[in-house]
């Protein structure tokens, strides 16, 4: 907690340090005080002199049926299973990086860098923030990135991209060109605190391309980009090859210094963790990112890494990004009941699991927020109380006078007490165990799937489904393919799935595409849960409209507190470290940030000569 209050202090101080005037700065920060001042030749993690050179090699899982990442429609590369760890996407240029997808900065996680805007200007008393480009800023067939590029870009995502989108552009009032190369955006009073940083990773669409084009349909043919790298070669759903721009507009531009060193970057697709493995291992592929706790200590004792031709990193991950969650379907009848869905959550016994399948490798999520802390595990103070009063009546009854704990085991496997107070609640809800059937009072048994895109995952899940049975629930697990399993995930035809949750710490937008009611009906939306709750709506709209440090932290502990006690999500685990295993022709830098790994600091050894396999794509 003392981490959260530190954060939110530092943000309403950078808010009110920007309030003293409109300048124009290299950098803008919602909470931090910038690493880098105005004449900053390149970030601390890179190699400056990293030579340029080579063919990288890397394996992505699913499949993709469309080039273009903005739109509603289709599964873009970028959408891959990893693709978004390795940095080489199809994603166009930001006004500046560093807190978006595109770049995302590895030191600091609220301050963005000028790329195609060398400078930014933000006045909030004016609800003002004001972008100058770089007027050498060229797409790939040299024609000048200008303002009319950023008001388009605005336009056509607000219009048809996709929704996540459309929340956050919907916060501005209106958009003033000033010149070619200036250009202001005017603010809703009512837009999240969060909103400066958001636009400031605006991707900047090339109006000359897309304008005479339909931007919502599904489409092959490489886009026109400004980047490091053009897209040179596609094969539908299989491979993308990325080259390096030898004129590349930005390549000695500080936020670009010592990143993107290969020639050629191919992205081949594979349907599972199992086969892409092989093509590691087979020299096929150059780097492996391992998501298998199991993996990672039974299954590299293969030749290369014997004769030390393959190299393990375990690297400390502090970003704690991969919280993984079960997911209930709140559309479907089985799940409308909070007592249903806590009896399920009681019979995942992470700790069994945690020692039988992950090698103790990984922590228990006990927090929507913050890495480690769960600040549910007090009552809450009467500040907090106070905003659950006009929602007192539905909100769980529990809530106010208890501190929330997740169930917890011996670890043995011995789940009769969960499997007691299960019935108990099953029982509260209107259903009845009858010769190992759950039945309801139609005499329906209770049966659902859960779904998801990897075989792989049956070890974990199975298990779950075991000691749901115990209680007479039958859950069938069925692995589809990616491609099919995203899309039924943008058609909410799924009763439960597991996924990763990518919360924003500081609230804006976000929030609302993961637990507000407007989002919960949106096609494509992040709100997989369904979640149509006034009280989340309530604490969420607390948090965007707080003035002060303690408004907003009560606020975010009480939505947290709220979500946990509603049980929409089953917590399940997040990663300490990140684990990659590559070959030794590629060189990582000297040092790794604290907030994650990509491989676009990466460089190929000049001394390397014989590569596994290296002319195959």
């Amino acid at each position: 907690m003392k981490r959260l209050t530190l954060s939110l202090l530092l943000f309403f101080l950078a808010a009110h340090a920007m309030a003293a005037g409109e300048q124009w700065q290299h950098y803008l920060s919602i909470m931090d005080e910038p690493l880098y001042e105005k004449d900053f030749k390149h970030f601390r993690y890179v190699n400056p002199e990293a030579p340029k050179g080579g063919h990288l090699r890397l394996a992505a899982l699913g499949t993709f049926n469309t080039l273009n990442p903005y739109s509603a429609k289709g599964i873009a590369p970028s959408l891959a299973n990893n693709t978004f760890r390795f940095g080489f996407l199809e994603l166009n240029e930001p006004l500046m990086v560093g807190t978006g997808p595109y770049a995302p900065s590895m030191e600091h996680k609220n301050t963005a860098y000028g790329l195609i805007a060398e400078a930014v200007a933000y006045d909030p008393e004016k609800q003002k923030l004001s972008f100058k480009l770089r007027p050498n800023a060229r797409f790939h067939d040299q024609h000048p990135i200008t303002t009319e590029d950023v008001e388009f870009s605005y336009k056509i995502l607000l219009e048809q991209g996709h929704p996540n989108f459309k929340l956050t552009l919907e916060q501005v009032e209106h958009i003033q060109i000033e010149d070619r190369y200036v250009i202001h955006f005017y603010l809703k009073p009512s837009s999240s605190k969060a909103l400066p940083i958001k636009l400031s990773e605006l991707p900047v669409l090339p109006k000359h391309y897309w304008q005479n084009r339909d931007f919502e349909k599904t489409t092959l043919v490489p886009p026109l980009l400004s980047g490091p790298y053009k897209i040179s070669r596609v094969k539908p759903g299989s491979t993308i090859v990325f080259e390096r721009v030898p004129d590349y507009w930005g390549e000695e531009l500080p936020v670009n210094k010592g990143l993107y060193n290969f020639d050629k970057v191919t992205l081949n697709f594979y349907r599972d963790r199992h086969v892409s493995f092989q093509a590691f291992k087979n020299g096929e592929t150059d780097v492996h990112y391992e998501g298998e706790a199991k993996n990672w200590a039974t299954a590299y004792d293969f030749p290369a890494m014997q004769q030390g031709k393959t190299i393990k990193l375990n690297i400390p991950d502090k970003m704690h990004y991969g919280r993984r969650f079960f997911v209930f379907n709140l559309r479907s009848p089985l799940f409308q009941d909070r007592k249903v869905r806590q009896a399920i959550s009681l019979l995942f016994d992470w700790e069994w699991s945690s020692a039988n399948l992950f090698h103790n490798a990984y922590v228990r999520t006990t927090s929507f927020f913050g890495a480690h802390e769960n600040n549910a595990s007090a009552v809450p103070a009467q500040s907090e109380k106070e905003l659950f009063k006009p929602f007192q009546s539905i909100v769980p009854p529990g809530l106010y006078s208890d501190p929330f704990e997740l169930p917890k085991t011996n670890g043995d496997g011995n789940i009769t007490s969960q499997r007691r107070q299960a019935l108990k609640l099953l029982k509260e809800a209107g259903w009845h165990y009858h010769q190992g059937q759950l039945l309801n009072a139609r005499n329906e048994p209770f049966h659902f799937t859960f779904l998801h895109y990897s075989k792989l995952a049956d070890r974990y899940i199975l298990p779950f489904a075991a000691n749901l049975a115990s209680v007479g629930i039958k859950m069938d697990f069925r692995a589809i393919d990616l491609s099919q399993y995203q899309r039924r995930l943008r058609q909410r035809d799924f009763e439960m799935v597991q996924t990763t949750l990518i919360v924003p710490f500081l609230p804006g937008e976000g929030l609302k595409g993961l637990f507000h009611s407007e989002s919960a009906d949106v096609e494509g939306s992040q709100n997989l849960a369904g979640i149509h709750n006034p009280a989340v709506d309530g604490l969420i709209d607390h948090a965007l409209a707080a003035n002060t440090i303690k408004a907003l932290c009560t606020a975010m502990q009480g939505l947290n507190r709220l979500l946990l006690w509603e049980y929409y999500f089953i917590p399940n685990w997040q990663g300490r470290f990140v684990r990659i295993a590559y070959w030794q022709h590629l060189q990582p830098p000297d040092t790794f940030p604290p907030f994650g790994i990509r491989l676009t600091s990466w460089w190929m050894k000049p001394t390397s000569k014989a590569l596994p396999q290296q002319g195959k794509e």
